[in-house]
């Protein structure tokens, strides 16, 4: 098993968001995180990458590939966002120097393959919510990691885009990964589930 999860529960403010959750996801599935409450969702992404907030308390276990540490682990949190006084091209190009041979030619793929190769020039404040979190997804899954975290991806995007993001998912899965997804979207849900091996990890009914 890829990503193993053990016991894990979530409080938040006294109040329980889920509690014993257990899982094992083998490399090419896709776990989809299962919740009317946003921050239950959230909270599981959350504790999955082993990141700690004030409101959150996490308890159980995690281990990637055997390693309790979140080592080769890859995310798109809500929060996640980019330095804002370089151009984003600049910020993707230090991103993907470990991952590319040509750095600068990487990023205007990564750009173009999400349409918004005109933006490369622009600081993120100057962004679209939606602009900036195409270009978060899309850079994450072209780290190729075993796990990728994502954390309502989804907004922001238009219908086109929704659409290209479940393709990106399903690739990233068709390549081996293990993506863990929490989406408000019934059409990301019902796209994703067409396209490979999905378990639902339901925090309402354990």
């Amino acid at each position: 098993m890829l990503l193993e999860v053990r016991g894990l529960s979530a409080q938040a403010h006294g109040f329980a968001l889920f509690s014993g959750i257990d899982v094992d996801l083998a490399g090419g599935e896709l776990l989809c995180v299962d919740s009317e409450i946003e921050l239950a969702r959230s909270a599981f992404v959350g504790a999955v990458a082993g990141i700690e907030t004030p409101s959150v308390r996490a308890t159980g276990h995690v281990a990637v590939d055997g390693h309790e540490s979140a080592r080769d682990v890859v995310s798109v949190l809500q929060d996640a966002g980019f330095p804002q006084e370089l151009p984003v091209a600049t910020h993707l190009a230090a991103v993907l120097a470990g991952h590319a041979p040509d750095p600068a030619v990487a990023a205007a793929e990564l750009l173009e393959r999400v349409g918004l190769g005109h933006r490369g020039g622009h600081e993120p404040w100057a962004m679209s919510a939606g602009e900036r979190r195409r270009i978060a997804t899309a850079l994450v899954l072209a780290a190729h990691a075993p796990l990728v975290l994502l954390d309502q991806p989804e907004r922001g995007l238009d219908v086109a885009s929704l659409r290209g993001l479940g393709d990106a998912i399903a690739a990233a899965c068709d390549e081996g990964s293990v993506v863990v997804l929490a989406t408000f979207s019934e059409r990301l849900r019902r796209d994703c589930a067409q396209r490979g091996a999905v378990v639902v990890a339901d925090l309402e009914n354990v």
